[in-house]
């Protein structure tokens, strides 16, 4: 059976990273998985409980790699330079995968041969249209459509090894959306789907009340999807008019993000 490589970068993880690596523990995927906890230079006690956790479950494939704190994406990039797996998921430490994700999303690919790579859905959602249109159980993913609504998340993420082999890494340069570049550039060159099944329960409370204002970080990540949809634009994945309607659209979402964080 296929060996599944699962990468999990956290930083000051301590309340969260158990709770994540049992979702992977608790896969009932009957083949190996093989788990990449990058620590990003915690300095909490969240590498104490990974060894803890490793020592109890000694039947898991469990890498820890330990670094300098670079930010999340030099962390999944050094994650990958430990896989050994033919398939690549991202689990975030505050995340978690239900118990059926790694087998669900791995026999749709199985099934469907020419899906490179397959995201799904979050907590209880189950969509019945995109962009008007109605989607059933798979859903393929094209640029215009991830810059209107962005559908994949990275804990919901996975794909075929030949992925990374063809774009590499995340760009570190990028602090904010650069996980959306990640999967531009992957639409760029591969199948990119969504299975329409919630898999993941995402932690909504993340990253955005740490290490500045609120309103800076909006527009920060702001500027990150701008430039997203402009370097879609310069590989020619999509026109002129959709560039301009995904910039402004963009836009009157950060608009409205403002006002309503504003309220609350």
């Amino acid at each position: 059976m296929a060996i599944i490589s699962c990468i999990v970068p956290m930083y000051n993880s301590s309340k969260t990273i158990v709770r994540a690596l049992e979702s992977i523990r608790k896969q009932t995927y009957e083949g190996q998985l093989q788990i990449v906890v990058v620590d990003d230079g915690s300095q909490d006690d969240s590498v104490l409980l990974v060894e803890d956790f490793k020592s109890k479950n000694n039947k898991l494939w469990i890498d820890l790699v330990k670094k300098e704190n670079g930010g999340v994406s030099s962390a999944r990039n050094e994650g990958l330079k430990y896989i050994k797996g033919d398939y690549i998921a991202f689990l975030d430490s505050d995340d978690i995968w239900l118990s059926e994700k790694i087998k669900l999303q791995l026999n749709a690919i199985m099934e469907n041969s020419s899906i490179d790579l397959l995201g799904s859905t979050l907590d209880d959602i189950i969509l019945t249209k995109v962009l008007g249109r109605k989607v059933g159980r798979l859903i393929p993913l094209k640029p215009f459509g991830y810059a209107i609504k962005t559908q994949l998340v990275t804990s919901t993420v996975f794909f075929k090894r030949e992925v990374y082999e063809k774009i590499g890494g995340f760009d570190e340069n990028m602090k904010y959306s650069e996980d959306m570049n990640y999967w531009f550039r992957a639409m760029e060159f591969f199948n990119c789907y969504l299975l329409n099944i919630p898999l993941v329960i995402m932690e909504h409370n993340n990253n955005m009340k740490h290490a500045g204002g609120l309103s800076n970080k909006l527009w920060a990540m702001e500027k990150g999807e701008l430039m997203n949809i402009k370097y879609i634009y310069n590989k020619g994945q999509i026109n002129f008019g959709e560039f301009i309607f995904a910039s402004v659209f963009s836009f009157l979402k950060f608009l409205r993000r403002g006002v309503f964080h504003k309220k609350i």
